[in-house]
């Protein structure tokens, strides 16, 4: 699929905010990429977590050329750290003399949290991924375009995007929370919000996670405080600790 040209996405943006009916792939992607801003090369996310059997804190770092960490702490004491290099994954669990390697899956997770975090849904046909427009659907009276998105790997997520904003509200995928702990995978539900200017793109900064099935409450992810396109040492993503 091929990135759409400058002058399309000009005459694509402006119908949209005219009323026009949109409904191809390309006037969703347009639509959305005007709503989401300027892309980042790089974040540094200072995080709250909540899951049911813990609450921690956090720092997310990643970059567009280079990888991704993130550093766990329980009351300010590093817990947990893992990461890619640009070339292979990391984990470095609390009392371990020397990092390890991660799954699979847990590389998998890593990678797609990059993408996610880094790249809009427009991006995504550049680093090899299928994009598919699934139409309209309403969910709790909001109205949005379904959209799939399908990796290199096989793996797939459905993103809602708001017909009114732009933005993704909603994502559902098939995956484990912690692919390295628990490789059990389950259908889960992630609501988006609290969409803020981080730099020059729109960023949310909550985020929700849910069994799709139960509604059971899995995670809950809260941004304290970030940084557009920090500048990183050039050893940050490399398995050492901070």
């Amino acid at each position: 699929m091929r990135i759409i040209p400058g002058f399309l996405f000009i005459v694509l943006a402006t119908a949209a905010v005219t009323g026009e009916r949109i409904d191809t792939l390309q006037e969703v992607l347009a639509f959305h990429q005007k709503a989401l801003g300027e892309p980042l090369q790089g974040i540094q996310l200072e995080l709250l977590i909540n899951e049911p059997a813990f609450s921690v804190s956090a720092r997310y770092q990643a970059s567009r050329d280079s990888g991704m960490r993130i550093d766990v702490y329980a009351d300010e004491e590093r817990v947990f750290s893992e990461g890619f290099d640009g070339v292979s994954s990391w984990q470095w669990p609390h009392g371990a003399t020397e990092p390890t390697g991660v799954t699979e899956d847990g590389n998998a997770a890593l990678r797609r949290g990059m993408v996610n975090n880094l790249y809009g849904l427009h991006e995504r046909p550049a680093l090899g991924y299928e994009l598919c427009y699934e139409g309209y659907k309403t969910l709790d009276d909001v109205r949005y375009w379904q959209v799939t998105s399908t990796a290199p790997d096989g793996f797939s997520e459905t993103f809602y995007i708001n017909v009114e904003t732009g933005l993704i509200d909603r994502k559902v995928e098939f995956s484990a929370l912690h692919p390295d702990l628990d490789p059990a995978k389950r259908e889960s539900l992630t609501l988006f919000s609290n969409y803020r200017w981080l730099g020059s793109r729109r960023f949310s900064f909550g985020s929700e996670k849910l069994d799709a099935k139960s509604g059971e409450p899995l995670s809950q992810v809260t941004i304290v405080s970030a940084i557009a396109d920090p500048t990183l040492p050039a050893d940050t993503f490399t398995a050492r600790l901070l």
